[in-house]
């Protein structure tokens, strides 16, 4: 046997491991992205019991943008909002430190969650009109660090429900609107396997779209799943364990 026979059949062995990976990447998405419930396949409740052990990260992130609807808001009253709305939810956390100015219109606040028992953080970032220096809308963020998966569901409602406090006190001054569409993303310990494959193939970012009707999008990257989420519609956090189960 030649080397170019040699070389052809390695090539060929290849080509066909590389197209029969994808078609099993395909073919397992499909399946995931199929209609019933996941806890109805015996496959979850494998998984479930085996990976939940090691399924952790360093944190859980929810965003949502809010938006200014008056043009008489100046923009000395956001630093006054933002310490009114930190008075607001001192009932839940315990501040520490102050709220830290990190530019002209962004603060940060490290806390400890006093009922769920977590170390967190806000951030508050407004963006501004290039002509009239102006705030025209602005993102918060809630973080908690070091999370694990029997703890999800606690972390999450937690965070929902700061961020729910954050709606209804700034959309209260008649002057903001919250958009009511949310990014919560998960910092993994690991790649998820998914994006291992993925990658190797499309040398890429992988993105799924989850085949349900609240329209939730789902970004998997290196280290990263995150959720693109409107108005909570459904079990998020369920949504969000099986996505874990499933491509981590």
């Amino acid at each position: 046997m030649t080397w170019w026979n040699i070389f052809f059949n390695i090539s060929f062995i290849q080509g066909i491991v590389v197209t029969l990976i994808a078609s099993g990447i395909a073919w397992f998405i499909k399946k995931i992205n199929s209609t019933g419930s996941p806890q109805d396949r015996v496959e979850y409740w494998i998984k479930k019991l085996f990976k939940t052990k090691n399924l952790n990260g360093t944190t859980i992130t929810i965003i949502e943008d809010f938006e200014i609807k008056d043009d008489t808001f100046e923009n000395e009253e956001f630093y006054k909002l933002i310490q009114q709305f930190e008075k607001k939810i001192k009932n839940k956390i315990k501040p520490n430190g102050s709220l830290n100015k990190e530019g002209s219109i962004s603060f940060k606040l490290n806390f400890y969650h006093i009922d769920k028992l977590y170390r967190g953080e806000m951030e508050i970032s407004a963006r501004t009109d290039e002509e009239e220096n102006k705030i025209k809308d602005f993102i918060i963020s809630f973080k908690a660090e070091n999370w694990k998966f029997r703890d999800l569901d606690t972390l999450l409602q937690s965070l929902i429900e700061l961020m729910k406090d954050g709606e209804i006190f700034f959309q209260g001054t008649g002057k903001i609107s919250p958009m009511n569409s949310y990014n919560i993303s998960l910092e993994v310990n690991k790649n998820p396997v998914i994006y291992t494959y993925i990658s190797k193939i499309s040398k890429g970012f992988a993105t799924i779209e989850m085949n349900d009707d609240s329209g939730t999008r789902v970004y998997i990257s290196e280290k990263k799943i995150s959720f693109n989420v409107k108005n909570f519609q459904g079990n998020i956090s369920e949504k969000i364990k099986e996505t874990l189960l499933w491509y981590v």
